[in-house]
């Protein structure tokens, strides 16, 4: 009876439905609520009921425990709010960024990574949570792709540890044209000694743009040298 008073209309009706249950089908029950309680704090409970029987299987009457979770569903609304901190920071970087675990299994990528995806015309689902990035790296390896061979060695290394960081730049073909991506590969660390990292980032920048202007200034420079060279015309200061 004093639980009914404390809780709401909709958490009363809640438990009324569990008590029905556990009396009439034998099941065990378990409800959360927020209450106010009489010192008028706000907690938060979990309410556990089972049903006691007779040899006849009848219902006699039933029990339940009350569980304190305030501090619980403090800790988990923190963790809640972390993650999606953590998941508008990722979101807001330009660069494609997963996060992948020891097996290579992609566990999160952020807005950037499925964008591009789109764009390149490939499945967004192929290497998207869930997946396993080093299982596509190996697929194009065996197609006799270098970069995805490089790769490949490259984030195996960094999980064994024989590597703090891998860099490795590469180009791909795109609707669009010839892009240029400057790929990164680190582990996440931990202020605790105690935990071995199991967790790693894989991050693709484009640098098209850049490269575009590296190759150009090259080429012209290739061009004055051989216009230089077919010339027989001094050079004076």
């Amino acid at each position: 009876k004093l639980m009914r008073e404390l809780m709401t209309p909709t958490d009363r009706l809640r438990l009324t439905r569990a008590l029905l249950s556990v009396s009439l089908d034998n099941i065990k029950a378990s409800l959360s609520s927020n209450i106010e309680t009489m010192k008028g704090d706000k907690i938060s409970i979990r309410l556990s009921l089972r049903s006691i029987r007779d040899r006849m299987g009848r219902s006699i009457k039933v029990i339940g425990t009350i569980q304190d979770i305030t501090i619980q569903k403090a800790r988990e609304s923190y963790l809640k709010e972390a993650e999606s901190f953590v998941r508008g920071i990722i979101d807001a970087l330009p660069s494609q960024v997963c996060v992948i675990d020891k097996n290579g299994l992609i566990l999160k990528v952020n807005r950037a990574w499925l964008t591009h995806a789109n764009k390149a015309d490939a499945d967004p689902l192929s290497l998207s949570h869930g997946q396993n990035y080093l299982t596509v790296c190996e697929q194009s390896a065996e197609n006799n792709c270098e970069d995805a061979s490089a790769v490949l060695k490259g984030i195996r290394q960094v999980i064994a540890g024989q590597l703090t960081q891998f860099d490795y730049q590469y180009s791909m073909g795109t609707p669009s044209g010839i892009c240029w991506y400057n790929m990164k590969v680190n582990p996440i660390t931990n202020d605790s000694a105690l935990h071995k990292t199991n967790s790693y980032v894989i991050a693709h920048e484009d640098i098209t743009e850049r490269q575009t202007l590296i190759l150009d200034n090259e080429t012209k420079q290739d061009r004055l040298r051989l216009a230089y060279e077919g010339t027989n015309d001094g050079l004076w200061d």
